[in-house]
């Protein structure tokens, strides 16, 4: 078998696994959140309903923009799929991951093993949970197993071209993610060891600038646009802080000092656990004597960048005072099952070097479910529960859901829908909706007057809703104090509708 026909036939295996575990999951009531969110940005552009201006700015812009140039002909072509297109669209980036995991470890001479070693790490409950969370979780992955096998080569080799690798991993990694950000910051203090030493020993600060270059590049890029189309060349970095700070902040609030410094800990405490688990392999290979004097650097280095990783978002959850932050760093843990591949194929040559991997491997799979059961709140806690057979209710999504499927049928919507793309998913379709880029909510914005028959506004204390949600910025007082000419007609879960009064009612 050739290897371009053995990966592809990899790629189509593990993507039908894939698939599978996503199937099952929506068999069981769960679509996770992120995948809702892709969703409705995919029905958004699909629908002639996307601006270049949100396009060009969004943040992730690589999450983002793939998932729209994928995740819309996936829709074209598959439109009686059972799964949003976005799933679909994850699933492929995981099965070609898989494959080329499987390449990798072909060519380090694994011979039959390492078709086995790579579909124990796609069973892995870390790489799952990546692989049905939505294109962005899944590219982070991608982007973390790039980075880390660059920066690993680098170290060995000291070629420039592994070194340019490094580069561009880390620009990639910045951009994929909100967490890959924060991972790439994280890495900073670390970089020295992928730079050759006789090139550091030159000029140590012209080495770092030609690994950093891609990374300022994209930053000064996306300033740029940000400048031209937001009129704020900083509005990008204020997305990513709230990002993060979303993640850190959806648990309830328990105060600061040391009613807040327990859960912390204990929470630290967990995801270094889940880390563990996640990649005992490169813990193994790290601590393995063949190997001291060529991997243990890298790999202690990759383990830090982790650990200061997570360090930061337990502080961050410390400061705003979070409840339940376990499953919240667990999340940024989970992607750095990356390591473990990156580890297998670096593992020293021995006749029982198969066996001994796939054991590493399987006690793995075995920790990472064990360490899944401390998901006890919020999406990751749905999660387990579906996977594990468990029906569950519907997303703890704010009432997007429920007011996509309330004005499912309705036409002349005004509404921000690019700021709560979960109601687009549940409803089904961007037609008859007044979203951002139709004159008539320009014109709202500008006359500060609506003439739409029905207005769609959440609450406007909801911490998403001051940052992107337009409708409510210009009109603050429209949840709790409607319009004249208007009548209340829906009134649930942090969103009320209002109907014109001299529209003719359809309930």
């Amino acid at each position: 078998m050739t290897r371009t026909l053995r990966f592809c036939v990899t790629a189509i295996a593990s993507f039908a696994v894939l698939v599978a575990a996503n199937a099952w999951l929506r068999g069981h009531g769960l679509v996770a959140a992120p995948v809702l969110h892709d969703w409705g940005e995919v029905l958004l552009y699909s629908g002639g309903k996307g601006t270049f201006r949100d396009f060009t700015t969004s943040y992730p812009p690589l999450a983002f923009t793939l998932n729209i140039l994928l995740g819309v002909p996936v829709r074209a072509l598959s439109p009686l799929s059972a799964l949003p297109a976005p799933a679909l669209v994850a699933s492929l980036f995981g099965a070609l991951l898989v494959a080329r995991w499987d390449a990798a470890f072909r060519a380090a001479k694994y011979g039959a093993w390492s078709i086995v070693l790579a579909a124990l790490l796609c069973l892995h409950p870390f790489f799952l949970h990546s692989a049905t969370s939505g294109v962005g979780a899944m590219l982070l992955l991608v982007a973390l197993y790039w980075l880390a096998s660059a920066y690993c080569a680098s170290y060995r080799t000291g070629r420039v071209t592994d070194l340019m690798n490094v580069a561009l991993a880390l620009a990639f990694t910045a951009f994929v993610d909100p967490l890959g950000a924060l991972v790439c910051v994280a890495a900073l203090p670390f970089l020295t060891l992928s730079v050759p030493p006789a090139l550091l020993a030159r000029s140590a600060f012209n080495s770092l600038l030609v690994v950093l270059f891609p990374l300022l590049f994209v930053i000064l890029s996306f300033t740029y646009e940000n400048a031209l189309f937001e009129d704020s060349s900083t509005a990008f970095v204020t997305d990513i802080a709230r990002h993060v700070s979303l993640v850190v902040g959806t648990s309830e609030a328990v105060g600061h000092g040391v009613a807040g410094l327990f859960p912390a800990l204990a929470g630290f405490g967990i995801a270094v656990l889940t880390l563990a688990a996640a990649m005992p392999a490169a813990i193994v290979l790290t601590l393995h004597r063949r190997m001291a004097a060529e991997c243990a650097k890298p790999f202690a280095a990759l383990c830090a960048v982790a650990l200061v990783a997570i360090a930061a978002v337990a502080i961050i959850a410390f400061m705003q005072g979070s409840a339940h932050i376990s499953a919240t760093l667990t999340r940024i843990a989970t992607p750095f099952v990356a390591l473990a591949a990156v580890a297998v194929r670096q593992w020293p040559p021995h006749p029982r070097r198969g066996r001994t991997v796939a054991a590493v491997l399987l006690a793995a799979i075995g920790a990472g479910w064990g360490m899944s059961l401390t998901w006890q709140t919020g999406e990751d806690a749905r999660w387990l529960d579906a996977a594990t057979g468990i029906t569950v209710a519907g997303a703890p999504d704010g009432g997007a859901a429920s007011l996509g499927r309330y004005l499912a049928g309705r036409s002349d919507v005004l509404i921000d829908a690019h700021a709560h793309p979960a109601t687009l998913a549940a409803r089904g379709s961007a037609s008859g909706l007044v979203v951002r880029g139709d004159e008539p909510f320009m014109l709202a914005m500008l006359t500060r007057r609506i003439r739409s028959r029905f207005v769609a506004v959440p609450y406007p204390d909801q911490l998403p809703t001051l940052a992107d949600d337009q409708l409510t910025q210009t009109f603050p007082a429209l949840y709790q104090q409607g319009l004249n000419g208007y009548r209340l007609i829906y009134d649930t879960d942090g969103w009320r509708v209002y109907e014109r009064r001299d529209a003719q009612s359809t309930n």
